[in-house]
C-alpha cells in the first residue's frame, strides 16, 4: 500500500517542545531516545517470538512484543508511560493543540493532527473489538499511544513529517478498517482471534519502529532521510499479510455458513487478484493520487464543505463538479475523499476513490476504472457472498470473452450489481470518481455507466468531477467551478509560491496582494496555468521588486496558453538527456522510475548497444521541475494536459530531431534492452518459465518488465501491425533490435499474465506476426512464440473454434519442421488440432478434413517412432486415417492402408502364435566357468531356475488426463506439466512391459 510519505526526502526536525509531554511528567521522547536497537535488529528478535508462540497462542506473540519493546527501551520508566498512555488522553492533547494553536485548515499541522486523531481512532477501535479474547491488546495499544505522542511532541516546525507519518500509518492500517466493518466475525474462529492478535502485533511493532528511527536520528543530525518502503518493508508485508489472512478466514467462514465449500477462499484470491492492476507498478497509484491532498494550499477549498455536507444529507444520489482542465478538481476531489475519511454530520460513510488521469493513461480506460471501483469495494465488503457470486460469474465469464467491448460490459454490469448487493445495516458507500473528462472512451459515455451503475443501489452515493455538464439525472446537484469560485484559492496558491522569491518578500503587502491577482486574473480559473506563471517568474530570480512586477505584467498580458508555458520551461536550459526523458514520460502509458529511465537513457540505438549511464534523473529534469515530480521512486508528469501539451510540441516542432516517431524509437529500445537482458538459447517448449528463473530475470533487469510489457502496444502505435504492409514495415525498422533468445516469448507469457483475455488474444497476434516476419517461421523463438499462442488459445477454444484450430495446425507443421515430426510438441499440437476440429468430420473434402489428413499423416509417422509400426496406437490411427481417406473420395489411399494393415496384423499373429509356447514367464539361466588347468581359475557353475514374480500395477489414466486438461484449460501449466509427465511415465512403462498401446490409446 502506498503511504503518503516521500523516499529520500529530507525532513528537518526542530528541538521537541519543551513542555511536559503528553503522557506523565516526563517526556516520552527522552525516554525512547534512549533506545539502542535498529528497525532490522527489533525484527529479528520479535518476529522469531511470534513465529514460535503463534501456534500455541496468538496472546503469547503480543505479549512478546510488548515486553521485547518496553525492555530494550532500558528505562524502567518506560512502564510507566505506558501505564499512564490512554486514548482519551492523546485525544484530548489532541484536540487543546489545535483550539491552542488554531492552525489554518488545509495547513500541514493540521492535517497532521487530523491524520493522528484518524489513526489512533482506529487503533482504539481495533484494540476495544478484540479486547475480550486478546488480553494484552489494550496494553499494546497504550504502547502505540507512546510512540505516536512521541511523533507528536516534535511539534509544529515538524508539521511536514508528521502529516506525511500519520497519514501513512492510517493508510497502510486501511486493511484493518476493512476488518473493523465485520466484528461480529472476530468470534467465529480460534484462527481468526490468533491472526487479528498478531495483525496488531505487526502494526505496533511498524509504528514502533517508525518512530524510534526518528528518535535516534534526531539525536546525530537535524535532518532525516527515510525510505520507509525499504526501512520497514518486513513490517508493513507482514501487517499487510496478515490481514489479508484474516480477510480469507471470514471469507471462508461466510461461504460454508452459506453451504459453499470452504475451499473457494482460492477464489476469493483469484477475483482480488483479477481486479487488481494488470501492471504491479500501478498498484498504487490510487492511494498515491490520494495523497495529493497534501499539495492543498493551506486555507483553500474551503468552500467545498457546504456543498459536500448538503449533498450527504439530502435525498440526491449525484453531486457533479464542472469545470475546465487546470481548474482544480483533482485537488478538489482527494480533499472530499479525506473528509469522508471521519464522520460527516454525525454520520460515518465509506469512500472508494476512482481518480482518472490523463498523465497516467493506463488507468483511463473504462475497464480499468471499473476495476480500481470493484476492487476497492471487494476489500471494503468481506463475507458479503451475494457479492462473490457476482464477481465469480463476472471473472468467468470475463476468462471466455474475446471481444473488447463484451469484456467491459462484464464488468460493468457486475459493477451494477455488486453495489447493489450491500449488507443489512452497511454503511452508506460514497463513490468519488475524479477526471471523468479524461477517460479514454469519452466524458459522455462515462458517465452514462456511472449514473446506470449506481441509479438502482439504495445505498450508494456518486461524486464526479468533469469539464463537461453532464445530462440531467433524476437526483442530481451540479456545482460549476467557476473562475470567480476559485479565485481566492487561485491566489493563495500564486502567492505561496511567489514567496519563495526574495524580491517578492521584499514588496510591500499592496504591492505582493496587486501582483498575485495580476496572476490569478490572468490564469482565468486554471491553477495549472497559474503556478506554471508562477514558477516561471520565481525561477527567473529577478533582482528587485520591479523585476519581479514587470516579469508578472509580461506574463500576464501575453496571453500565453498551457501549451505556450510548457514549450517554454522545455526550450530552456533542458539537456538532450532531459527532452528524451520528458517525450517517453508522454508517450508511455504509466509512469517510469528513475531506475527505468537510466535504462532507457543509456540504450544507444545507433550503436545496437547499451551500456550502463550513472545518470542523476532529478537533476537532469531540474530545468523542468514545474512539469515533473518524483514520488515512491516515481517519476509523474505534473498534469494531464502537461503530457497533451509536450505530445503537442513534439509534433509541431523538431523537438528532438534524432526521434522522427516516439513510439517507435521507444519500441526499438525496449527490445534492444530485451535483446541484450535475455540472450540465453534452449529448446521451445510447453512449459512456462520457472517463477523464481522469471523473477531473477526482472530483478536483474529493471526495465525488462516495462519492456515485455509493453513494445507490442507500441509498436502497434508507431506501424498499426494491423495490414500484411504494415507488418512487413515493422519488421524492417525492428529487424535489428529483435530478441532471437526463446526465453523470451516464455517471459512475455509470465509477464502478461494479468491482462484482459481481449487484449492476449490482441498482443499473441501481434507478437507472432512480427516474428514470422522477422525471423521467418522457422526459427526457434518464433515457434515458440506461436506455442505460446496456442497455450492461450487453448484455453479460449470454445469462444473461437476456427481461429484455435488454425493455430494449432500451424504450430503443428512448424514444429515438424523446426523440431522433428517424432517430438512431443508436434505430437502435442497434432493432437490439439485433431481434438478442436473433432465436431467437423464431414464426408466432403473440406478444408477442414484436409488438415485433418495432413495431422493423422504426422501423427501415424510420430507414433511409429515412439510406439513400433505394428503397435496397435499405430493401427487405430491408421484405421482413423483410412476413414477421413473415404470421406475426401480418396479410396485407394484408405485401400492401401487397409491392406498395409491386414498383411501387418497376419504377421504379427504368426509371430505370436510362434513365440507364446517359448515364453513361460521364467527365466533359465546356466553359466559355467570356461575349463582350464592352471590353479588361478576356478569352475564356476550356476544352475538355477529364477522365476519372475508377477507384479500388479494400476493407475487411474482418466482421472489424471482429466485433472492434466482441467490445468491447462485454467492456465496452471506447471500443475498440467507435472500431470502429463506422470501420464507419459506410467503409459510409456506398461507399452514396455505389456507391449499394449492401451494405454497411449488413453493419451
Amino acid at each position: 500500500m502506498a503511504t503518503s510519505f516521500q523516499p529520500n526526502v529530507h525532513y528537518t526536525f526542530g528541538s521537541p517542545l519543551s513542555a511536559g509531554s503528553i503522557f506523565g511528567r516526563r517526556q516520552a521522547s527522552n525516554i525512547l531516545e534512549q533506545e539502542s536497537y535498529s528497525n532490522s535488529s527489533f525484527q529479528s528478535g520479535s518476529s522469531r517470538h511470534v513465529s514460535r508462540r503463534v501456534s500455541s497462542s496468538g496472546n503469547t506473540a503480543l505479549a512478546d512484543v510488548v515486553n521485547t519493546l518496553t525492555r530494550r527501551s532500558s528505562d524502567a520508566m518506560i512502564a510507566s508511560k505506558i501505564n499512564d498512555a490512554d486514548y482519551e488522553t492523546l485525544l484530548n492533547w489532541i484536540r487543546a493543540e489545535r483550539m491552542g494553536k488554531l492552525p489554518p485548515e488545509g495547513s500541514s499541522y493540521d492535517k497532521a493532527l487530523v491524520w493522528a486523531v484518524l489513526f489512533v481512532g482506529r487503533l482504539h477501535s481495533f484494540d476495544s473489538a478484540i479486547g475480550h479474547f486478546a488480553g494484552d491488546s489494550h496494553t499494546a495499544a497504550q504502547l502505540a499511544y507512546v510512540y505516536c505522542a512521541n511523533l507528536l511532541e516534535l511539534g509544529e516546525q515538524n508539521a511536514s513529517a508528521l502529516q506525511d507519518l500519520f497519514g501513512f500509518f492510517y493508510r497502510c492500517s486501511t486493511g484493518l478498517g476493512n476488518l473493523l466493518d465485520r466484528t461480529e466475525l472476530f468470534d467465529v474462529s480460534k484462527d481468526i482471534k490468533d491472526q487479528l492478535i498478531l495483525a496488531l502485533a505487526d502494526l505496533v511493532t511498524l509504528v514502533a519502529g517508525v518512530a524510534s528511527h526518528f528518535n535516534r536520528a534526531l539525536q546525530n543530525s537535524q535532518t532525516v532521510e527515510i525510505d520507509i518502503y525499504h526501512q520497514f518493508s518486513e513490517s508493513l508485508s507482514s501487517f499487510h499479510s496478515r490481514c489479508e489472512t484474516v480477510s480469507d478466514l471470514m471469507w471462508r467462514h461466510q461461504l460454508v455458513r452459506e453451504g459453499m465449500n470452504g475451499d473457494k477462499v482460492t477464489e476469493i484470491k483469484t477475483i482480488r487478484s483479477w481486479l487488481e492492476p494488470e501492471d504491479p507498478a500501478l498498484t498504487n497509484i490510487t492511494e498515491n493520487t490520494a495523497q495529493f491532498a497534501q499539495e492543498r494550499e493551506e486555507s483553500t477549498c474551503l468552500w467545498v464543505s457546504q456543498y459536500l455536507t448538503r449533498f450527504l444529507k439530502s435525498n440526491q444520489q449525484v453531486l457533479s463538479f464542472v469545470g475546465k482542465p487546470g481548474s482544480g478538481k483533482s485537488i478538489l476531489s482527494t480533499v472530499i475523499n479525506d473528509h469522508l475519511q471521519h464522520p460527516v454530520g454525525g454520520v460515518t460513510y465509506k469512500p472508494i476513490f476512482a481518480p482518472i488521469n490523463g498523465r497516467v493513461a493506463a488507468n483511463t480506460t473504462p475497464r480499468a476504472i471499473a476495476k480500481t471501483i470493484l476492487s476497492q469495494l471487494f476489500g471494503k465488503r468481506i463475507g458479503n457472498v451475494r457479492l462473490y457470486q457476482i464477481l465469480a460469474d463476472a471473472y468467468e465469464r470475463s476468462q471466455r470473452t474475446v471481444d473488447e467491448d463484451a469484456y467491459d460490459n462484464i464488468l460493468w454490469n457486475a459493477l451494477g450489481n455488486s453495489l447493489n448487493a450491500s449488507l443489512k445495516n452497511a454503511k452508506e458507500l460514497v463513490l468519488v470518481v475524479d477526471g471523468v473528462d479524461e477517460a479514454s472512451c469519452g466524458e459522455t459515455p462515462l458517465l452514462r455507466k456511472l449514473q446506470e451503475a449506481v441509479q438502482n443501489a439504495g445505498n450508494v452515493k456518486l461524486i464526479v468531477f468533469g469539464s463537461q455538464k453532464p445530462s440531467q439525472f433524476p437526483s442530481q446537484t451540479t456545482v460549476n467551478v467557476t473562475p470567480e469560485l476559485v479565485f481566492d484559492d487561485i491566489a493563495a496558491v500564486a502567492r505561496k509560491i511567489l514567496q519563495q522569491s526574495h524580491a517578492f518578500n521584499y514588496m510591500s503587502e499592496d504591492d505582493q496582494e496587486l501582483n498575485v491577482t495580476r496572476i490569478a486574473e490572468a490564469s482565468q480559473g486554471s491553477f495549472l496555468w497559474a503556478k506554471l506563471a508562477a514558477k516561471r517568474v520565481r525561477d527567473e530570480h529577478p533582482t528587485n521588486a520591479n523585476s519581479l512586477t514587470r516579469s508578472i505584467q509580461s506574463i500576464a498580458n501575453a496571453g500565453y496558453s498551457v501549451t505556450d508555458m510548457v514549450s517554454q520551461s522545455l526550450h530552456s536550459k533542458l539537456n538532450d538527456d532531459g527532452k528524451k526523458i520528458l517525450t517517453w514520460l508522454a508517450t508511455a502509458v504509466r509512469p517510469l522510475s528513475k531506475s527505468e529511465l537510466t535504462s532507457l537513457v543509456s540504450i544507444e540505438l545507433n550503436k545496437a548497444s547499451y551500456t550502463e549511464r550513472e545518470i542523476d534523473i532529478q537533476h537532469t529534469l531540474k530545468p523542468v521541475a514545474s512539469l515533473v515530480f518524483i514520488q515512491n521512486n516515481m517519476v509523474f508528469l505534473r498534469h494531464g494536459q502537461i503530457r497533451s501539451a509536450i505530445l503537442d510540441i513534439f509534433a509541431r516542432e523538431k523537438f528532438l530531431p534524432a526521434i522522427k516517431n516516439r513510439n517507435s524509437d521507444l519500441t526499438q529500445r525496449l527490445l534492444l534492452y530485451t535483446k541484450q537482458a535475455v540472450n540465453e538459447s534452449h529448446d521451445p517448449s510447453l512449459s512456462p518459465l520457472d517463477e523464481k528463473v522469471a523473477q531473477t530475470y526482472l530483478d536483474k533487469h529493471p526495465l525488462l518488465d516495462f519492456a515485455l510489457r509493453y513494445w507490442v502496444n507500441h509498436a502497434s502505435l508507431a506501424y498499426g501491425c494491423t495490414t500484411d504492409k504494415e507488418i512487413a514495415t515493422a519488421g524492417n525498422e525492428l529487424r535489428s533490435v529483435i530478441p532471437t533468445s526463446p526465453t523470451v516469448p516464455l517471459l512475455e507469457m509470465t509477464v502478461w499474465e494479468g491482462k484482459s483475455t481481449p487484449a492476449l488474444k490482441s498482443l499473441h497476434e501481434t507478437q507472432t506476426r512480427l516474428y514470422r516476419q522477422i525471423l521467418t517461421t522457422n526459427h526457434p523463438t518464433t515457434l515458440q512464440a506461436i506455442l505460446c499462442q496456442a497455450l492461450f488459445y487453448r484455453r479460449i477454444h470454445d469462444s473461437l473454434p476456427a481461429q484455435v484450430s488454425q493455430i494449432f495446425y500451424d504450430a503443428a507443421v512448424i514444429s515438424k519442421d523446426v523440431l522433428s515430426e517424432s517430438h512431443l510438441i508436434t505430437m502435442q499440437m497434432t493432437k490439439f488440432y485433431l481434438e478442436t476440429t473433432a465436431d467437423q468430420v464431414v464426408e466432403s473434402k473440406t478444408d477442414v478434413m484436409i488438415k485433418r489428413v495432413q495431422m493423422l499423416e504426422l501423427l501415424v509417422e510420430c507414433y511409429k517412432i515412439h510406439y513400433g509400426a505394428t503397435s496397435t496406437i499405430v493401427t487405430s490411427t491408421l484405421t482413423q486415417l483410412s476413414q477421413h481417406y473415404i470421406s475426401i473420395k480418396e479410396e485407394y489411399k484408405a485401400k492401401e492402408i487397409e491392406t498395409w494393415l491386414q498383411t501387418t496384423t497376419e504377421k504379427h499373429h504368426t509371430q505370436n502364435h510362434s513365440t507364446t509356447r517359448q515364453v513361460d514367464g521364467s527365466l533359465l539361466v546356466h553359466i559355467r566357468g570356461r575349463e582350464g588347468t592352471d590353479d588361478q581359475g576356478k569352475t564356476l557353475t550356476w544352475e538355477h531356475i529364477e522365476t519372475d514374480e508377477l507384479i500388479s500395477w494400476t493407475v487411474d489414466v482418466e482421472s489424471l488426463f482429466s485433472r492434466a486438461e482441467k490445468a491447462v484449460a485454467a492456465g496452471h501449466w506447471r500443475e498440467a506439466e507435472s500431470l502429463y509427465v506422470e501420464l507419459w511415465q506410467h503409459t510409456s512403462k506398461e507399452y514396455r512391459v505389456n507391449r499394449s498401446s492401451e494405454w497411449e490409446l488413453r493419451m
